[in-house]
């Protein structure tokens, strides 16, 4: 299985989104053209702000910031997809959460902040930063992109459903 990166995450979506309007077709449901592609809105920039939320996907860094307990992630109130990259920006785990303000608490029980009192320790030790993907206007999705995407690449965390 080929590894993910970063840089698959819109061309991936879009295919996702095809395969749905496809298989909505054969069902004889007119799921509309497609239309638009996901363009993520990524900066280095850490959320220190509430109501910043929302305005970015943001990449969350663990290990670069002496503050990184006051920053926010992404999205945290809302359901969807998060990915750990390492440094190179290869995907390491995809993860979900299918519940409004569930993505928040799925990160968070992935790095445990009483490491060493400057970096949090990772449950995935190469771990740079996330990139989270909010579902909130159909959280059942989440599963469903997660398991596209655990179906075609490697994760090297993940292991229900990679093949070898």
């Amino acid at each position: 299985m080929t590894e993910f990166r970063e840089q698959l995450i819109e061309e991936e979506f879009s295919k996702f989104y095809e395969a749905i309007r496809k298989q909505f077709a054969v069902l004889g449901i007119d799921a509309g053209p497609a239309k638009g592609r996901l363009h993520l809105r990524l900066d280095d920039k850490p959320i220190t702000d509430k109501k910043d939320l929302s305005s970015t996907h943001g990449r969350y860094y663990f290990r670069v910031a002496d503050n990184w307990m006051k920053a926010y992630i992404p999205h945290a109130e809302s359901s969807g997809v998060y990915f750990f990259f390492d440094e190179s920006g290869v995907g390491l785990y995809v993860g979900k959460s299918e519940v409004p303000g569930g993505l928040g608490e799925r990160v968070a029980s992935h790095v445990n902040p009483y490491d060493n009192g400057r970096f949090p320790a990772l449950q995935f030790p190469e771990a740079e930063y996330i990139i989270v993907l909010p579902f909130d206007k159909a959280p059942f999705l989440a599963v469903a992109f997660e398991s596209y995407l655990l179906s075609k690449y490697h994760f090297k965390y993940n292991k229900q459903m990679n093949k070898t």
